[in-house]
């Protein structure tokens, strides 16, 4: 018998750009820029849900550096921008919710 545990978090992020800048979601800009990302655990993973959800097409391909930095309560984001680097700070919302789905599967079916 396997016990495969899938974990989703699901959580709410406030973004400010430290460094000036804008936070775009899906080219529309948000003031002030709330940000929800549906993150599975891993900074591999992390890092691609903020480039994905956090960046529009043309936006992904002037990153030229994107750093993911732990903070107590929060992510510190550094994106590099053509010579410019914005500070980006996600704070951690008190409103979360998490998720572990648990699917059973038995090597023997009977």
């Amino acid at each position: 018998m396997k016990l495969k545990l899938s974990c989703t978090l699901e959580l709410q992020f406030v973004a400010q750009c430290v460094c000036g800048g804008y936070v775009y979601i899906n080219r529309q800009q948000l003031k002030p820029p709330v940000l929800r990302i549906n993150l599975a655990l891993g900074i591999e993973v992390l890092t691609f849900f903020v480039i994905i959800q956090y960046s529009y097409k043309y936006f992904m391909r002037q990153i030229t550096e994107l750093k993911v930095q732990f903070l107590c309560g929060g992510l510190k984001i550094f994106v590099g921008i053509k010579q410019r680097i914005y500070f980006i700070i996600f704070k951690l919302n008190i409103i979360s919710r998490f998720t572990a789905i648990h699917n059973v599967f038995s090597s023997n079916t009977e």
